[in-house]
């Protein structure tokens, strides 16, 4: 479910994408996709916070698993998004 700013009928601006099994995205949103900072906390407890570009991890940013210390990188294009 979305919650947010809309252009056009797409998502653009600031908002919360939420799933069914408890996962969000909270960021930034450009033609209906991740675009900008966002912050994403899985289902199992992980967290990603930073940039995204076209629903993928993109540039810097820092990967959070349950219960470890956080890993920072930078991200090109990285296949995972955050999804259900």
């Amino acid at each position: 479910m979305y919650q947010g700013d809309f252009y056009n009928d797409s998502f653009k601006g600031k908002g919360r994408y939420s799933y069914a099994d408890g996962e969000y995205y909270e960021g930034y949103f450009a033609n209906d996709m991740f675009h900008g900072y966002g912050e994403c906390t899985f289902s199992g407890g992980d967290v990603y916070k930073g940039q995204y570009r076209n629903d993928k991890m993109h540039g810097q940013g820092t990967y959070i698993y349950k219960g470890t210390a956080p890993s920072h990188s930078h991200y090109d294009h990285y296949t995972y998004i955050c999804v259900s």
